[in-house]
């Protein structure tokens, strides 16, 4: 007996530090969650639950979520379901499971769940449980959009389209352009993984038309984009940001995204870059849209005193300042996240993750009617999927709907679309509108008057 104790001791060490290891992987996965390194965090996931840490059912929530967080829904709802029922013990890893579920088109599973939810939340068990009645209802509706890939994409992320003197500019997390005609530094753009402003001098280009980078790569070092231009200034207006390529473009608390406003040439390009005053310490600013000749600025925040989540709001420029912003209120914003808002002179499109949709983020509009906004209109099926979709604008010239979306059938993580109303009805008609009662146009023409006689 006492040789074989050598032995017993031996391997009673080995699983210690075997469990050991697990458990230092499992720290570094953690770290490396909170981040938003996620891909790392898978890696890290898999080893500690691999090292007998087989049981640890953290881990593997961790691990889904970090899927999750990647646009990998079915990843994620392969390790969720190696939880089990202990599921139900994590409240916040159940209602993503029950999101993600949805995502895929499990409405039955997922309305399940949902109602299951209500034990925690009545009110977001019971609204999620009716948006699935919601989506399996839409569905069945004809598809009313005839819907094309932007021939740009690439198989990394492209998003956020604007339209400026002829060119559909747009991010893009792609690292060079092939076939790009000009100068051999242009062709470049990053080795590193960052979102660039490149543009298109086709409203629907080919794979083989050349595209071009907004900014000489040199003095574009970080990640920059979307970009909106003002219709009647030179201005502009931009975000700043640390979007990865295929993640999620929102977060709790985040400090990496906010807005910037600068001199627009005819190229395109920015001069006399400031950042927005109203940038929240702490907390997101993105997702710009001018509207009204540039006196007015649409953005998505995630500041204190919202709704919840993300918020749209709108600032003014009067009297040579941005107003201290406004939220739209209750009609457009909820306890969910709204982002990616555009005005196009009637309605306002946005998305949204908690009205009633067909999967995660789906666009809606609202317009002005006896100076308040409707209630939040869902854009139907075509435009809106089962993923996300988002970034929606308005093509000024051929009134073509633009959008994105990381749908399966792309070319990369996430990809740009054109839907072209089938119905000549759906067809947006810009008329003279009835400005919200917090504008005052005759203040915006003289900021206006004012701005271009300061050139």
């Amino acid at each position: 007996m006492s040789k074989k104790m050598p032995l017993v001791f031996l391997a009673l060490f080995g699983l210690a530090i075997t469990g050991s290891h697990a458990q230092k992987l499992f720290k570094k996965a953690n770290k490396q969650f909170e981040v938003k390194a996620y891909n790392l965090a898978i890696s890290n996931y898999h080893k500690s639950l691999l090292e007998e840490d087989a049981n640890n059912d953290l881990a593997k929530l961790k691990l889904a979520e970090s899927y999750r967080k990647t646009n990998r829904p079915i990843e994620a709802v392969q390790w969720y379901r190696k939880v089990g029922p202990t599921v139900e013990k994590h409240p916040s890893h159940y209602l993503n499971y029950a999101h993600t579920l949805k995502s895929i088109g499990k409405y039955d599973e997922a309305q399940e769940m949902y109602w299951g939810y209500k034990e925690n939340d009545p009110i977001i068990g019971e609204h999620y449980a009716q948006s699935c009645e919601f989506a399996k209802n839409n569905l069945k509706d004809v598809e009313k959009f005839d819907l094309l890939l932007f021939g740009a994409n690439s198989k990394y992320s492209d998003f956020g389209v604007s339209f400026y003197h002829g060119k559909v500019v747009f991010s893009s997390f792609r690292k060079s352009l092939d076939g790009v005609v000009g100068d051999r530094k242009d062709q470049h753009i990053s080795a590193r993984s960052k979102n660039r402003l490149v543009y298109a001098i086709s409203d629907n280009p080919s794979m083989n038309d050349p595209l071009h980078l907004l900014r000489d790569a040199i003095k574009e070092d970080e990640n920059m984009g979307p970009i909106s231009y003002a219709t009647n200034l030179s201005r502009c207006a931009y975000s700043k940001n640390e979007f990865k390529n295929g993640f999620d473009f929102v977060g709790i608390k985040d400090n990496d995204l906010s807005i910037y406003l600068a001199e627009a040439n005819e190229d395109g390009d920015f001069t006399d870059e400031i950042p927005f005053k109203h940038n929240e310490i702490g907390y997101a600013t993105g997702f710009p849209c001018l509207a009204f000749g540039g006196s007015a600025l649409y953005f998505s925040s995630n500041r204190p005193g919202g709704f919840g989540g993300y918020d749209v709001y709108v600032s003014y420029y009067k009297n040579g300042e941005w107003t201290y912003p406004e939220n739209l209120g209750g009609q457009i914003n909820s306890t969910g996240n709204e982002i990616t808002p555009h005005f196009d002179g009637k309605h306002l499109y946005f998305s949204s993750d908690y009205h009633h949709g067909l999967g995660g983020f789906d666009i809606f509009k609202s317009k002005v009617v006896d100076g308040e906004w409707t209630f939040a209109q869902n854009m139907g099926n075509g435009v809106n999927s089962l993923s996300d979709d988002y970034f929606f604008a308005v093509n000024p010239n051929t009134k073509d709907y633009y959008f994105s979306s990381n749908r399966l059938g792309g070319r990369g993580k996430d990809d740009i679309y054109i839907a072209t109303p089938l119905n000549q009805d759906d067809l947006l008609v810009f008329e003279d509108v009835l400005i919200p009662t917090a504008v005052n146009l005759n203040d915006m023409q003289k900021t206006d008057a004012m701005a271009t006689n300061a050139k």
